[in-house]
């Protein structure tokens, strides 16, 4: 791993000192922060052990313009780790904490329109909302176009998302692809948008799939194993006459781990499991499903005077199938949708903001439906509130774990787009409000306070839909043009929703420190 980086880096320094017979003109940009992190009780329970850390990442873009219509773009993220005195990139495989190219494509400027060609930035369009920033491998072309005082964009855009082409194993249903039509349209107190997207995915998970190829994987056995067990005991209760007897405790006797995998995993409703139990949903579908999914998306953004406006809506419908792999299953519908309004007030120094944000959800993985617009989009950039939005504290995987799946609770976000957590299928409905006061004491000095009364849009039986309020403090310094300081007080008085079913546990409240400093360049 030495070699290759020092490699790297010396090409990096040979590049940048090149004459203009390679590049023209060569820009970089780029920031470095150092941030500190500090969660009270990850799991809401008063056992828990307080996390504090610190963490830090460097990332440089580059521009190499060669010509006035071709451009290069890269960009790296270097040392993106939590701090310690331990460089593991020098004895392992975590080119995450060295150096490590997420983005390279070319732009091209035609007559015709701009051509962006390569691994680039993805899953983002309008506001925030919804959006889950990441690097894509995508064909994409912009026309521009002067209309009615303003400006008017289209765009098309082809993402792979998935190749299985190159693995010899995979003979059908292969590659899962992205197709997006778009427009936008830009006047100087406005913008407004809308988007149309197709998932054409060969080879993906249910959330019920998920979360039983990964219960099997708990219990330590495979389907196929756990399904000739249950043909086992079946047949010693049918020799016990239909009552436990010597044959039944034989079969126990030879097989000790099937009462405890019969627990967690189930069995068919041919033979008296719920259709949400993982044997009944990898029996009845299999471990993998094919979707057409298809994405409309409007979104309104705008700036009055005083009066601030945003909007977007994100809907999305289509079939997901299972036929074709030879399972039973009957084709189940995917129809889920996510919404939010803002609007904000400028009074002097003092900015007010109120806000409404709604995404469907579904407790239910054995119906015929999936409604759960977290699992499709579960738009990790909107970050509205800093312990049930974001990610940047690491609590999107902790809450606690449901008791029934042993699958982590999360927050809104969980592990991000197709990844299983309770809370991230659950949906939310949320109100907010906060005030921003811009240049307390000093004019480079803003302070902001916002909250949030959050409810599960729906919830397991048993579950109550109560989330909790959350309150955050927010600090921000402008220290130099270059140079700022953010610091975050965050505080959650958790709702019954986190216990999860239990009638006797009570969550504890939650509170995070965060801070960062972060140099531009």
């Amino acid at each position: 791993m030495k070699k290759p980086t020092i490699l790297l880096i010396a090409i990096c320094f040979a590049l940048m000192s090149v004459s203009t017979g390679l590049a023209a003109d060569v820009d970089f940009t780029g920031q470095y922060y150092i941030e500190g992190i500090y969660n009270s009780n990850p799991n809401l329970a008063d056992t828990d052990l307080a996390r504090y850390y610190r963490q830090m990442r460097l990332r440089v873009q580059t521009d190499f313009k060669v010509t006035e219509d071709l451009k290069l773009t890269t960009r790296f993220d270097a040392l993106e780790k939590v701090w310690n005195s331990d460089d593991s990139a020098f004895t392992n495989e975590i080119d995450a904490e060295n150096i490590d190219f997420d983005r390279a494509y070319m732009t091209i400027i035609s007559k015709v329109g701009m051509f962006m060609l390569g691994r680039q930035e993805g899953v983002t369009w309008g506001t925030t909302w919804a959006d889950d920033e990441t690097d894509t491998d995508r064909f994409k072309w912009v026309l521009p176009l002067d209309v009615a005082k303003g400006k008017l964009i289209f765009a098309l855009i082809a993402e792979k998302t998935t190749e299985n082409d190159t693995n010899p194993a995979i003979t059908t249903g292969k590659d899962n692809d992205k197709y997006y039509l778009g427009t936008i349209y830009k006047r100087e107190k406005y913008d407004t948008g809308l988007l149309f997207g197709h998932y054409d995915f060969n080879r993906v998970q249910d959330p019920g799939q998920q979360d039983a190829v990964r219960r099997f994987g708990v219990q330590g056995i495979s389907p196929t194993a756990y399904g000739t067990q249950l043909v086992g005991y079946g047949t010693a209760l049918a020799r016990d006459g239909g009552t436990p007897g010597a044959n039944v405790v034989a079969f126990l006797t030879a097989n000790p781990t099937f009462q405890s995998n019969y627990a967690a995993l189930g069995a068919p409703v041919s033979s008296g499991g719920s259709a949400s139990d993982p044997m009944n949903i990898i029996a009845t579908r299999g471990p993998l499903t094919e979707a057409a999914v298809w994405l409309v998306s409007p979104y309104f953004r705008g700036k009055f005077d005083k009066l601030g406006i945003q909007a977007e809506l994100d809907y999305v419908y289509g079939t997901l199938s299972y036929s074709d792999d030879g399972y039973t299953s009957a084709d189940r519908d995917a129809q889920a949708f996510s919404y939010f309004l803002e609007g904000t007030y400028d009074i002097g120094p003092v900015t007010v903001q109120a806000g409404w944000a709604h995404r469907t959800g579904d407790a239910n993985d054995g119906d015929d439906k999936e409604k759960s617009m977290g699992y499709f989009s579960p738009g990790i950039d909107w970050e509205k509130m800093f312990i049930l939005s974001s990610d940047y504290h690491g609590l999107n995987n902790s809450f606690g774990v449901d008791p029934v799946t042993g699958a982590v609770i999360g927050n809104h976000v969980g592990d991000g787009y197709i990844t299983y957590s309770r809370a991230l299928l659950d949906g939310f409905q949320m109100p907010y409000i906060g005030v921003d006061y811009k240049g307390f004491v000093r004019d480079d000095i803003t302070l902001g306070l916002l909250a949030a009364m959050s409810t599960a849009d729906d919830t397991k039986t048993g579950w109550d839909d109560d989330q909790g309020v959350e309150v955050d403090a927010k600090f921000t310094w402008q220290l130099m043009d270059n140079l700022e300081y953010q610091a975050t007080f965050a505080y959650l008085m958790a709702g019954d929703y986190w216990k999860a079913g239990s009638t006797t546990t009570d969550p504890d409240d939650l509170f995070c420190i965060f801070s960062r400093l972060t140099m531009t360049f």
